[in-house]
């Protein structure tokens, strides 16, 4: 479904939402509060889906959602990169809400990201991961909005938007982009032709085939465009942080849910602007639909 419902005050009072919420996945509040999954072995293979618990019985969720927010951390090793699947249904991986999404190593915080995606009730909401090394760990768990009639519409699955080097690095859906000094310098294609409208995108950082990380640490500007080469338009920046030679892809923010309608057939670029030239990063950019 695409689309945003806007609510009107029609001159009056401010509409507040009054969101409330569910949890899912909350295991255990003493060590960061998310379901551990697992990556599989070898290394950079999905591990087992595992079911995060929601409030109903067998886990499964109360109400219907209409977006969620998602958070997770490290549970083993500092260093471990991890590849995370999210679907719903009675079984792991029947209903698609997003796959391969670059969750960076640290374990001195909890990382966040918003997500516009639709969860029905009575469903299970499943995690899998992929890590860097094998067996590596992460705590997984999320809040979703319950829906109402105020609620906006959403959509039910985010397609990653691939480029033409997709199979060459640690993470898919990415395509290197080398750092430029001045905004409009460096535009680099991601992908020649959508292939279908997208009412949303969410975009990402993730690490290249050689998984440096860059260096040194400073900020970042990660712009996104429409528009044929050499004639780009701009829509969006994203400010991020690289930080002691890693690259925190979502709390310092790496990337975010950009609600702008994308035609079919759009060409997307993505460009890099930092304070040293030639740096490499590999964005990541999801279609909502």
């Amino acid at each position: 479904m695409s689309g945003i419902k806007f609510l009107s005050s029609g001159g009056g009072a401010i509409l507040n939402l009054n969101e409330e919420y569910e949890r899912f996945g909350q295991d255990s509040l003493a060590v960061g509060g998310g379901t551990v999954i697992t990556g599989g072995t070898p290394a950079a293979t999905k591990g087992a889906w595992v079911q995060l618990l929601a409030g109903g019985a067998a886990g499964v969720t109360v109400n219907s959602l209409a977006g969620f927010d998602l958070f997770w951390q490290a549970a083993s090793g500092s260093t471990s990169r991890g590849r995370l699947d999210l679907s719903w249904g009675a079984v792991g991986g029947d209903n698609t809400l997003f796959s391969n999404f670059y969750i960076g190593p640290n374990t001195s915080a909890v990382r966040a990201r918003v997500w516009d995606l639709n969860i029905p009730a009575g469903t299970k909401i499943w995690a899998r991961v992929a890590t860097q090394g094998a067996l590596a760990t992460f705590q997984v768990h999320g809040q979703g909005n319950i829906r109402t009639a105020a609620s906006r519409p959403l959509w039910t699955t985010a397609e990653e938007v691939r480029g033409v080097s997709a199979d060459t690095n640690v993470v898919s859906n990415t395509v290197d982009t080398t750092s430029v000094t001045a905004i409009n310098t460096g535009w680099t294609e991601f992908v020649a032709s959508t292939p279908r409208e997208y009412g949303a995108l969410m975009t990402n950082l993730g690490p290249r085939a050689s998984a440096a990380a860059p260096t040194p640490a400073q900020y970042t500007a990660f712009r996104v465009a429409l528009g044929a080469a050499a004639s780009e338009v701009w829509f969006h920046t994203t400010p991020n942080y690289i930080i002691a030679s890693v690259i925190m892809s979502a709390d310092s923010g790496g990337g975010r849910m950009i609600r702008k309608t994308i035609p079919s057939g759009s060409r997307i670029s993505t460009e890099l602007v930092a304070v040293s030239a030639g740096m490499v990063l590999a964005p990541q950019i999801w279609g909502l639909f």
